[in-house]
């Protein structure tokens, strides 16, 4: 999914303002990572890496596209009050808008949909994974974590990663690995 899908699939959830607040925790990042930096964000990663970005997200690709680590957010109105419906509801919109990927899928299914889990602080996460089928045949596997974030007000974030299914157990570690060095920055 672009960013710009990505946006008003948040606007739609709520997107009605954005939070200033770090999408992940201070990590060690690997010495064959570089910082790089944009208006709104500060990652790590493989040097030729490249990002698409707004306020509502960051799309980071490897240099072939065929990689990607995603992460948005968004404020929410109001907290949902049924939190394993309001993550269905997110599954089904990002399938459908086709988020779970960097490149158009011909087809994609949830193979496994973790449990609703307490996070502290009244957070509420769940994991889910995929596999999809690229246009030209191409296998596609990845996962998708949200997070509930009821401090403060109530937000989601939901992080998506994913690669071709050859290889993919040697890029999910890289891409776990830059999930963790994401930040956001208010300009």
């Amino acid at each position: 999914m672009n960013v710009v899908n990505r946006r008003r699939l948040l606007t739609f959830l709520a997107g009605l303002m954005i939070v200033a607040v770090p999408v992940s925790a201070a990590v060690a990042v690997p010495s064959s990572f570089v910082r790089h930096e944009n208006r709104y964000w500060t990652w790590y990663a493989p040097q030729r890496w490249v990002a698409s970005y707004n306020r509502n997200g960051i799309d980071i690709t490897s240099p072939t596209g065929t990689k990607l680590a995603g992460t948005a957010y968004s404020t929410l109105a109001q907290c949902p009050s049924n939190t394993a419906s309001f993550f269905r509801q997110v599954r089904t919109l990002l399938k459908q808008q086709g988020a779970l990927y960097s490149k158009p899928l011909r087809s994609a299914r949830y193979t496994s949909v973790g449990p609703v889990r307490n996070a502290g602080g009244g957070d509420k996460t769940q994991h889910s994974t995929f596999r999809g089928t690229r246009r030209t045949g191409a296998g596609i596997r990845g996962e998708l974590d949200l997070r509930l974030i009821r401090q403060g007000g109530c937000a989601v974030v939901g992080q998506v990663s994913s690669a071709p299914s050859r290889g993919y157990r040697n890029s999910i570690g890289l891409l776990r690995q830059i999930q963790r060095a994401v930040f956001y920055h208010p300009s």
